[in-house]
């Protein structure tokens, strides 16, 4: 199950989890679904937590990676980005150069509870982050395994 895409706060937090290994073209499909949601939000700007925690392998080509999520990288809604965990420095490092080149506000984080203090330090409208557990109190959407796609709404 290489990609879900939740609500951690309807219209204005959502959160991107990659599990085991995950392809470009899973990152393109979750990026398919994923921008429509964002534009959909009633919130003038959504906020994404991209976990990477339980990620097991990458895709090696970060270039290749960031063109296939290019429309939600350049979606108007799109908020604050932030990357949790990127398993590899030298990916973190293209990373953090391909966002900056966009023009995108990210922060690249080690671990889900400095992404909730970065976030509501982003967005003082949020309420707090601290009291919710990503395990438990997300909206799953949509889950995706290669060509498989689960839709929960």
């Amino acid at each position: 199950m290489p990609g879900k895409i939740s609500w951690l706060i309807e219209n204005k937090v959502i959160i991107l989890q990659y599990i085991g290994d995950v392809t470009i073209e899973e990152i393109q499909k979750v990026a398919d679904y994923g921008n429509p949601i964002i534009s959909g939000a009633s919130a003038p700007l959504v906020h994404v937590i991209v976990d990477e925690t339980q990620m097991t392998d990458h895709p090696k080509n970060v270039l290749q990676g960031v063109k296939a999520m290019n429309t939600t990288l350049s979606n108007p809604k799109l908020g604050w980005l932030y990357f949790v965990s990127i398993p590899s420095e030298v990916i973190s490092f293209v990373t953090k150069m391909v966002l900056s080149a966009a023009r995108t506000r990210y922060r690249v984080v080690d671990t889900l509870e400095e992404a909730k203090a970065a976030l509501m330090e982003a967005d003082s409208t949020l309420p707090d982050l601290d009291a919710m557990d990503f395990a438990t109190d997300t909206i799953l959407l949509y889950e995706i395994n290669g060509d498989n796609v689960t839709d929960f709404q």
